[in-house]
């Protein structure tokens, strides 16, 4: 009986614990512009090759390395 009481009591805990916390954390979509940017940017630049990929991929790294600046500047 005792051991019954312990499970249903721990259920309990468990299904009231879960009930408590957020379904689901996101972040908002203006706190992280930079690094979406910078990713769509790498994205795009994955079906160029050679000596235009590096070339892409450099210009992605100044403009997210620029807008990380701007947001901690202005």
């Amino acid at each position: 009986m005792l051991r019954r009481f312990q499970w249903v009591f721990l259920t309990a805990l468990f299904v009231a614990g879960n009930a408590a916390l957020p379904l689901q954390a996101e972040a908002s979509d203006d706190s992280i512009p930079c690094t979406r940017g910078y990713m769509k940017c790498l994205n795009d630049s994955y079906d160029t090759q050679g000596l235009f990929r590096i070339m892409a991929d450099l210009e992605c790294g100044v403009r997210y390395a620029a807008c990380l600046v701007d947001a901690i500047i202005g």
